[in-house]
């Protein structure tokens, strides 16, 4: 450990040498991670800025192995971490949150990660946990999910509306029509614009762009129209050719 760690801080190794060192830091700290949790991560913590990299995917791996102890281990700790150190360790329990799909409780820590990149990193895995969440309560009770959402009821934002109805329209469009034209003269414009989003795809998939532009004209969001409006020029393009 103590070689590797010399070697992977010296400005002269080739950057083919650097990967190979840093692949085998992190196997070597799986394994003492399962070793023994305590000695890995407190010599991780002792090893300062140099490691502070590596502790988030100790702390990662611990998590999955026992919440209870690595809890207790970061509430003893946590004081004597620097900064970028807590930021390490919170984006792991982050993560951790995203992989069990406990969505809000990641997003909560989440803000308390002071370094923007890697605030905007686990930022990605928890949308993409989130999707994942939304895709799974729409196949099993679309009309439940979506009505949640519209409501506030649920702690998803209103933009997963989108995926919400795409999932129910790609699994049972008649269904997912009848919803439609049941509530759409009810809904907010807020919401019904993430409606009409995934009808955009719908059509788009269809290759009637002229009806993916009528859906699109409803949508206001700055980037949820950027986007549908670039699938929308893309598919007028191919359909030009």
């Amino acid at each position: 450990w103590d070689s590797l760690t010399t070697l992977n801080g010296q400005n002269d190794v080739s950057p083919e040498l650097r990967k190979g060192i840093q692949e085998a830091e992190g196997w070597l700290v799986n394994h003492m991670v399962s070793e023994n949790p305590t000695l890995a991560l407190d010599r991780l913590r002792d090893g300062g800025e140099a490691q502070a990299g590596l502790l988030s995917g100790a702390m990662e791996t611990w998590l999955s192995k026992s919440k209870v102890a690595a809890d207790h281990w970061y509430a003893e700790v946590q004081d004597s971490l620097s900064r970028n150190q807590k930021d390490q360790v919170i984006a792991a329990f982050s993560s951790n949150y995203a992989a069990n799909g406990q969505i809000a409780e990641g997003k909560e820590i989440l803000a308390s990660i002071v370094d923007p990149e890697l605030r905007q990193k686990v930022g990605v895995q928890l949308w993409a946990a989130e999707g994942k969440v939304i895709d799974q309560q729409s196949s099993k009770d679309p009309a439940g999910t979506l009505q949640s959402i519209v409501s506030g009821q649920s702690k998803h934002e209103d933009y997963w509306i989108e995926g919400a109805m795409w999932t129910w329209i790609s699994k049972d469009p008649a269904k997912a029509d009848e919803w439609y034209q049941k509530n759409w003269a009810s809904l907010p414009a807020g919401k019904a614009q993430y409606v009409a989003a995934a009808y955009v795809t719908d059509s788009l998939k269809q290759g009637d762009t002229a009806s993916a532009r009528q859906w699109a004209a409803f949508i206001q969001e700055p980037n949820t129209k950027r986007r549908i409006e670039a699938a929308i020029t893309q598919a007028e393009g191919q359909k030009g050719k």
